[in-house]
């Protein structure tokens, strides 16, 4: 047995060794992936957060854009009936709203 160990001992601690290394390499290829997977999906994150931000900005800059077309045409509908003789705008009115 000592003379088989004293033999087939230095191929068995470099087969031991390349076995070692195979599974040392995996497990490293194996951790660069998952961080090269995380920092992906990180990225990916952060864009559609940036793409639900601006989203929302384009909401709220379209909703002012109606508000103050809203605030505008109330402006001008008032400065019109103002313009009319006191009769007229319920005249005016009664033209465009009744059903004859």
């Amino acid at each position: 047995m000592a003379s088989l160990l004293a033999t087939f001992g230095p191929w068995i601690v470099g087969i031991g060794a390349l076995v070692l290394a195979f599974f040392g390499i995996k497990q490293s290829a194996k951790s660069a992936g998952k961080a090269e997977g995380r920092a992906t999906a990180a990225e990916t994150i952060a864009r559609d957060r940036e793409a639900i931000a601006a989203a929302e900005l384009k909401k709220r800059q379209d909703a002012e854009d109606r508000n103050s077309k809203a605030a505008q045409n109330a402006i001008d509908a008032n400065q019109d009936v103002s313009k009319l003789d006191p009769g007229a705008a319920a005249d005016q009115l009664r033209n465009k709203w009744s059903r004859d």
